[in-house]
């Protein structure tokens, strides 16, 4: 920025507010390399480390949240209107109650998603950098105050200690895959010093009673199917006839 525009830190600023959501910054695809990523473009992957700065989401907080309402009777012409989402719905009777809880429910629902997916994409370490939090009232709000309740139901929290840490911190080392070689045994065998003869499933039908049954209901299957109405049989069976003299030939 101050190569294009100069070391002006009110124009940067401004410069912030409007671009903040489409700048990035480029990173390296080297193994040593450090990728910085949103939570939402880390989903799917996996990484040896991960670190986790600003571990304190408000779950229920929305960026200029809004809301369509039902409007008041004979008031403004409209069946609802759009207003700001805050805690004054709630307050807005039984339907701004309705309202105001199914979408506490749905904040709730979609950030702990997203605090599931920031925990599940280390494979070796994971570390987690949250400001202390205030004293939950009624329950937890912010995922700092979730870490807190963790350590209290794991009898761990202490107001002194800052710091804590889980599981082991050594690298794993990959697993090595051994391949072995295995030769199978074949048996090669002449068919003459074994009298072995290797015949066709129809070839054991020839010349039998069987066999001359079986072409009989073939034929009469296949002659049937050509028979659509009864004016068409002296036809067909005629056609058959011929085919089978013209074969004895």
């Amino acid at each position: 920025f101050i190569a294009v525009h100069g070391n002006n830190l009110e124009a940067f600023l401004d410069r912030w507010d409007e671009q903040s959501e489409k700048l990035f910054l480029k990173s390296s695809d080297a193994a040593s390399g450090i990728q910085l990523l949103t939570i939402h473009k880390a989903k799917g992957l996996e990484f040896p480390v991960v670190l986790y700065p600003f571990a304190e989401t408000n779950i229920y907080n929305e960026k200029d949240a809004k809301t369509w309402f039902a409007a008041p009777q004979n008031t403004s012409g409209f069946d609802e209107v759009l207003i700001n989402f805050n805690n004054e719905v709630a307050n807005f009777g039984e339907e701004g109650a309705i309202l105001h809880a199914e979408r506490r429910k749905t904040l709730e629902l979609d950030n702990l998603n997203l605090l599931y997916v920031t925990m599940t994409r280390a494979v070796e370490q994971l570390y987690i950098f949250s400001e202390k939090p205030t004293t939950v009232k009624d329950s937890p709000s912010n995922f700092a105050q979730f870490f807190v309740e963790y350590l209290k139901k794991k009898q761990l929290w202490s107001d002194e200690e800052s710091k804590y840490q889980f599981g082991n911190t050594l690298k794993k080392e990959p697993q090595k895959t051994i391949l072995q070689a295995v030769t199978p045994k074949y048996i090669n065998t002449s068919l003459t010093t074994t009298k072995l003869k290797i015949v066709t499933k129809e070839a054991l039908l020839w010349d039998t009673e069987k066999e001359a049954a079986i072409l009989s209901g073939n034929l009469f299957h296949d002659t049937m199917a050509e028979i659509y109405y009864e004016d068409d049989a002296k036809a067909v069976l005629s056609e058959k006839k011929s085919h089978s003299i013209a074969r004895r030939f």
